[in-house]
Formats: structure tokens, sequence, C-alpha cells
């Protein structure tokens, strides 16, 4: 070889380990070339130094051991024996110990060579303390929450659009259903078949509305046999990339509807008693002249007489008369289960009128009603109960006599908390008003202004829980001597 092939030669020799240099020295991770078994270090690169803590001038030359790099000294030996007998290591998780002392944990990958007639080992590890300690508490945070949600009274749920559920927590308090059984069951198969249509309603004016939040109640399939039931919110993040469903929160409210449904029948037993003494004086008089007109027929006929019809007339109107006044007081003491209904509020404050003259005394009672038919949803006879409980209250703010006026209808859009479309009734009277340290207790269950005897402190905390169980509001506004008026709301329904 002439002197201008061997420069170019040594020339392009020179290159090649230049470009190792610069490869070998600019790899961020540690790389070392050893001797094995012994495990002396004959190379180490730059990521060598800055993740041990040891300058090359220091390593090279020594031994892993000596450079105390193995806080676990059997480690390394499994390590090595693994790498002599297979060849190579891949992704073995160790700890390796830095100059100042603190113990890392390192990712290591390795392959044994032969140079120079001895054994080597090429390893290459990767820093992964931060790594693993994010990971670690990522899991600890993650196992946080699902103890939560496993330990909390409440179900949470997720719904997709396509109506399986994505998530649900722990379904086994409720439904006696454990979560991965409900994977394949559509939400709506435990869903009590008279609640369902209420409940895709509800989910489709949910869903048309980005963000849009409802409060529902419905009834769900135990595992029993039986139903419990639920109040939940739910809340649209259909358009959130992580949620993409509707998140319910859930919670068993059966043994408090069962509680309220006690607390309802209790009062309506005491109103009911004071209908019955303000009714009493008025089925005495219809009884009197039933008997009046049968004894005027009777004489007539014993006499031979043709017989005045009138009289039979005013017996069939009377006899009416007190047949829907009994109707009524039946369809007020009658215990039933809180189940909702559509009802015509506009119906129900004529009829409820017609018995109010009996419970009021010699206050006027004035009915004012929209036009139509405003239909909400509630129990059967909670609406005739809170007209019964806001009548008594006004009569005993008016004990000289005074105006009691019922009156319906029918608001919307009342403000960013209340959106949409609401039936109103309102009562107000001309009493002497509310104080306004009394006006903040007023919903407060057994809070009472009343004597001993005269009231449980009951009526109004019920009227708070009937409105709220049917998704309504109640507002009240009062000044001493100006009297009181309370708005009922309740979510309008056009079936």
């Amino acid at each position: 070889m002439n002197s201008d092939g061997k420069a170019t030669e040594e020339s392009a020799l020179r290159l090649t380990e230049e470009k190792f240099a610069k490869v070998w020295a600019s790899i961020p991770h540690s790389v070392s070339l050893t001797i094995l078994p012994e495990g002396r270090l004959v190379d180490v690169n730059r990521g060598f130094e800055n993740v041990t803590g040891h300058s090359r001038d220091e390593a090279i030359g020594r031994t892993t051991p000596e450079l105390d790099l193995w806080p676990d000294p059997e480690k390394r030996m499994l390590v090595v024996d693994e790498g002599i007998r297979r060849g190579e290591v891949n992704a073995q998780e160790v700890p390796f110990r830095r100059k100042d002392g603190e113990v890392r944990i390192g990712l290591l990958w390795g392959r044994t060579l032969e140079i120079g007639g001895r054994l080597h080992a090429l390893t290459f590890m990767q820093d992964v303390t931060e790594q693993r300690r994010l990971e670690r508490a990522i899991a600890e945070r993650e196992a946080f929450y699902a103890a939560v949600l496993e330990r909390s009274p409440d179900v949470a749920l997720v719904i997709g659009t396509d109506r399986k559920l994505r998530f649900v927590s722990s379904a086994e308090a409720v439904l006696g259903i454990a979560p991965r059984d409900l994977d394949t069951i559509d939400p709506l198969e435990v869903v009590h078949p008279e609640d369902r249509a209420r409940l895709v309603q509800a989910f489709a004016q949910i869903g048309a509305s980005p963000h849009g939040t409802a409060q529902l109640r419905f009834r769900v399939r135990h595992a029993n046999g039986g139903f419990r039931t639920v109040d939940a919110i739910a809340r649209n993040h259909l358009d959130d990339p992580i949620v993409r469903g509707v998140i319910i929160n859930a919670r068993d409210v059966t043994e408090q509807v069962a509680l309220e449904a006690h607390r309802q029948h209790a009062q309506r037993l005491e109103l009911l008693g004071r209908l019955v003494s303000g009714i009493a004086h008025d089925y005495s008089n219809l009884l009197a002249g039933i008997v009046l007109c049968t004894e005027i027929t009777l004489d007539s006929m014993k006499k031979g007489m043709t017989v005045d019809p009138a009289p039979l007339e005013d017996v069939l109107m009377l006899c009416r008369q007190a047949g829907e006044m009994m109707a009524a007081m039946l369809a007020f003491c009658r215990r039933e289960a809180p189940q909702t209904i559509v009802v015509d509020v506009n119906e129900n404050v004529r009829s409820s009128a017609r018995l109010l003259s009996h419970l009021v005394g010699r206050v006027r009672v004035v009915v004012s009603t929209a036009p139509g038919s405003l239909r909400i949803r509630c129990g059967a006879g909670q609406l005739e109960q809170i007209i019964f409980n806001a009548a008594v209250n006004a009569r005993d703010a008016m004990p000289k006599g005074g105006t009691f006026v019922l009156e319906t209808s029918v608001l919307a859009d009342e403000g960013e908390d209340i959106p949409g479309t609401w039936v109103c009734l309102s009562v107000r009277d001309t009493g002497v008003g509310i104080a306004p340290e009394v006006l903040a207790h007023l919903f407060d269950p057994f809070f009472t202004t009343k004597g001993p005897g005269q009231g449980t402190g009951l009526g109004l905390a019920i009227v708070r829980d009937i409105i709220e169980q049917n998704g309504g509001r109640v507002r009240v506004q009062s000044e001493l001597g100006q009297g009181t008026r309370f708005d009922f709301l309740f979510p309008a329904v056009s079936e």
C-alpha cells in the first residue's frame, strides 16, 4: 500500500473513531463497557457520569463493587450470571447507588461480547426513579379515588351516547349487583317500567343542552326482586373528550321516602281533624235539609196529595253535595304511596277551594286560575296537602278575618338557576306577616311559633320536601303587617 492509500485509510479510521466518540458521549443515559465477571470498567460515557455522579477518570480501571454502585450485591450477581448465561439482559429493573449515597432505580439492558479474547459487557442503563415515583403516586391516587367511590353511599355512573355504562362505582348497595355484572346490562332494564319513559325524556333534554343538568327521582330493581328509590343528579359531559358521557350521582333514599310518607300522612291526619271539625256543622245542615224535604214529601203522600217533585230534587241536590264533600275528605285522608302522576293544577285548586271555606272559617277565599290546563307531575294528594297547609297557616295569620288568594300562572326562564317552563301556584294572605328572624327558620322541621298543642312545626318542612322531591322550588315574601305570599313552582309537563 502506498503512502497516499495509507493516509486515506488512517483518515477514515480517525473519522470513524470521532463519530463513535461523539455518539458515545452524546447518549443521555448511562453506557459502560466492563470486563466480566469482576465488572471492571473499561470505558464510560458522559451519561454514566451524570447518572452515577462518578467522573470518567474515577470509574475507569475500577470495578462496580469498588465504586459501590450495587446496594444489593446479590442482585448484581443474578444480573451478571444471567448476562453470561444468556448473552444478554433485557429491561432489568435494578437499584443503584450514586456517588452521593442516594439509591435510585435503573432500567438495565446489556450484551456480552468478546474483545481481545476476554468477555466484556456493554450495558445501557436509564434512570427511571422519577418515572417510578410518578407511577407510584398515580397508582396511589387512583387507589384512593377507587376506595372513596367504593365506600361512598352514593353510586357514580357514566352513561355514553349508546346508553351503555362506561363506568360504575359500586352498585351493590343499591342494586345488590356487582359492577362487573352490569357491563352487559342496559341501564334502563333495572329502572321501574313506570319511570322509564320519564327518564328517557329527561336524558334527551340533558343531551340536547351542553352541560345540561337535571335532578331525578326514580325506582330501580334490586337483586332481591324489590324496588329501591334513588335521587340522582345527571350532568351532560358528552363534549368532554375524556368522559364522553352523562355523569350520574345517585343516592338510595328508600328509607327517607318512607319516612317522608309517614310524616306527610301524620300531617294529613292533623289537617283532617281540623277539616272534620269545620265540616261537621255544614254536614249537619245538609242532613237537616234532607230530613225536612223528606218529611214534606211523606206528609203530602199521607194526605193523598200530588207529590211536588221540588223537595225530592232538593234532596237529590243535598245528597250530591254531601257525597262530593265526603269524597273530597276521603281523597284527602287516604294514605297512598307517593307515586308520581300527572295532575292539572287548575283542577286541583278549584276542587280544593270547595272545602277551604269549611277550613278557614270567616276568611274569604279567592281563586284565580290561568287559562287552560297547567300540568305538573307530583304524588297523588300532595298538591291538596300543600293547599290545605297554606290555608291553615293563612287562617292562623288572620284571626280577625281577611282574604286568602289562590292563583295559578305559567312562568318561563326565571333566571339562570331555574331555566325552562314552570307552573306556579301562588298563595297569599292579608295577615300579620312574618318577622325576618322567623322567616329564616320557616322551613326547619319542628320549628313553630304556635302554642303547645296547636301545631307540630312539620307543616312547611313537609311542604318543602314535597316540592323538592318533585323537582320544584319554593319562594316566600313577607313583611310584618303586609301579609305573606308563597310561590310553589313545579316543572311543567306537556303529556
